[in-house]
C-alpha cells in the first residue's frame, strides 16, 4: 500500500528495470515541517529539530544507502552513509538518482 505522506522514488537501470528503490523512514516529518513552517518565529528553526533521512533498498529489500539531512538554520547539508559495499557502477547510478530526488523534494516543498 502506498503512503499519502511518504515520499517513494525507483530507480531504474539502463533497460527501465527497476533496481532499487529510494524511501523516506519518516513521512510524518514533512507533515510537522509544513505544520510548524507557517508558524512565525518558530517557523524559522525548523531545521534544526525536522529533518528528513531517506533509505535506498534493493527490490529484495536489503538497505544499501542513507541519506539525512544535517540539522541546520540556513544552509541544506545532507550526509549520504554507505551501509554496505556495492559495485562502482550501481553506487554512480544510486548517488546520481539521490541527487536528482533532493532536487525534486526542494521543489515539492
Amino acid at each position: 500500500m502506498r503512503s499519502l505522506w511518504k515520499s517513494q522514488y525507483d530507480i531504474v537501470d539502463e533497460n527501465s528495470n527497476a533496481k532499487y528503490q529510494i524511501n523516506e523512514d519518516n513521512g510524518w516529518i514533512k507533515v510537522l515541517d509544513g505544520l510548524v513552517g507557517e508558524i512565525p518565529i518558530v517557523g524559522m528553526f525548523t531545521g534544526y529539530f525536522l529533518n528528513p533521512s531517506y533509505t535506498v533498498k534493493d527490490t529484495a529489500g536489503k538497505e544499501y544507502f542513507r541519506l539525512k539531512k544535517m540539522p541546520s538554520l540556513i544552509g541544506r547539508r545532507f550526509q549520504l552513509d554507505r551501509l554496505i559495499n556495492i559495485d562502482d557502477e550501481d553506487e554512480t547510478l544510486i548517488i546520481l538518482s539521490f541527487l536528482m530526488m533532493v532536487l525534486l523534494e526542494r521543489s515539492r516543498g
